[in-house]
């Protein structure tokens, strides 16, 4: 009996010791990416970071490291001052072997690759960085990419070193060299580039509605469209094919000027002074706050200023929709669309800060929301501002035909009353 429960036991701990080497299989498989034959792309695998607090590490220190932590390829870290490490496991099974690495992001001032070197037993580093000029890169894109050779049923372990003054975040992604080049005609950049025209268009449409009717609400909006094209060129990563990226810093002053002219605006449309006096001098404040801490990040340094110009931009937008909320209230029904875009658009900024705070983790909603919101908030007002021209302008030509009827009246009174005269001067004679 004895025998037979230690034989039970035996088969319970064999089946345990196989069940925990085949996850321990499974989870080593999911580590490494492997490069098939027909691989285009991989986005979706594991790969190790490490923050380096010190900023010294070098390769030998780095690799040697047991401090890693697993991740997926799709991060967000947050705001560092440290210098972090990625490594990624890679796996050859094809009959390619030229592959490119690619961030999917361009603000990295640094973006080194490392990689060992067996035949000369050596590290090799391929250097990049956002001020890299384009013409310097080996991959000439505005995101930081590299190109790297890897041989037939081999592996590789490849370190990235990244250091950024923007919070952490990207996409780590491997492509077939044919592919990336084909992908790389219909990517982000082609997004940004179709919301410039859609911006410019509305820029030109307004300023020929303000030259009509010189009303400041319109110059307003054009100043905010205006400032919103300027912060996307921006953070879209085009100034690189211009080699302008040295400017990227200090163009973050428009991301402040845009908000300024969006109170403005929004204060004049829905006519702040008349209906919600304390919400006016309270954005006044704020406005103020808003240029300081702007020109502050210019004049001095990007940090900590800029987290400074973000909390006021937020105070900003939810001054703006409880001024709207409250004035809508009060029977100003026409405000329910302006709520409807500056809310939704409030929404997106909230999910992309705690994006950019780590808190929330990578995926293309939270890191390109706020930029699709942004476009549908500023189209919503430029279709308001074009209904309030076609109201303002039949109100005038209203005007005009009951000028028109009254002249034509008086005409006809003055007939009336020279025919009168005329007779009477008849009979006389």
């Amino acid at each position: 009996m004895l025998k037979s429960y230690y034989s039970k036991l035996r088969e319970i701990l064999k089946y345990l010791i196989s069940l925990f080497l085949f996850i321990n299989f499974l989870y080593a498989n999911s580590s490494t990416l492997l490069l098939e034959d027909g691989f285009s792309f991989n986005e979706n695998f594991e790969i190790s970071y490490l923050k380096d607090s010190s900023n010294e590490l070098n390769i030998e220190e780095v690799s040697n490291s047991n401090d890693f932590q697993k991740h997926s390829n799709k991060f967000s870290l947050g705001y560092l001052k440290d210098t972090v490490w990625i490594k990624v496991d890679l796996k050859n099974i094809s009959s390619k072997e030229d592959f490119i690495l690619s961030i999917n992001e361009h603000f990295y001032e640094k973006a080194n690759i490392y990689y060992f070197d067996k035949s000369k037993n050596l590290w090799k580093v391929l250097e990049n960085g956002v001020f890299t000029p384009i013409k310097q890169r080996d991959i000439q894109t505005s995101k930081l990419a590299f190109d790297f050779k890897i041989q037939q049923n081999s592996s590789q372990t490849i370190f990235i070193e990244l250091k950024a003054k923007y919070p952490y975040f990207g996409n780590i992604s491997v492509y077939s060299k044919d592919y990336f080049f084909t992908s790389n005609l219909l990517n982000i950049d082609s997004f940004f580039i179709l919301q410039f025209g859609i911006l410019f268009i509305i820029i030109i449409f307004n300023l020929f509605l303000w030259l009509s009717l010189k009303e400041k609400v319109y110059i307003y909006y054009v100043g905010y469209t205006f400032f919103a094209l300027v912060y996307l060129i921006n953070i879209s990563g085009i100034l690189i094919y211009f080699d302008l990226q040295h400017y990227m810093y200090k163009l973050h002053f428009s991301v402040s000027l845009c908000i300024i002219f969006l109170a403005l605006f929004s204060i004049e449309y829905f006519e702040a002074n008349k209906y919600f006096k304390a919400s006016v001098f309270v954005i006044k404040i704020l406005i103020l706050l808003l240029f300081l801490f702007a020109f502050m990040m210019v004049a001095v340094s990007y940090s900590p200023w800029n987290n400074f110009m973000n909390h006021i931009i937020t105070l900003i937008l939810i001054t703006l929709i409880i001024s709207s909320i409250k004035i809508y209230r009060k029977g100003q029904y026409f405000l329910k669309y302006y709520i409807f875009a500056i809310s939704i658009y409030f929404s997106s900024v909230i999910i992309f800060i705690l994006f950019l705070t780590g808190i929330l983790e990578y995926n293309y909603f939270y890191r390109y929301a706020y930029l699709y919101f942004l476009s549908l908030e500023i189209i919503v007002f430029a279709l308001i501002l074009s209904n309030r021209y076609n109201i303002i302008k039949n109100e005038q030509i209203k005007i005009q035909n009951e000028l028109i009827s009254l002249q034509v009246n008086q005409n006809r009174l003055l007939e009336n009353e020279v025919k009168k005269k005329t007779l009477k001067l008849t009979k006389l004679v």
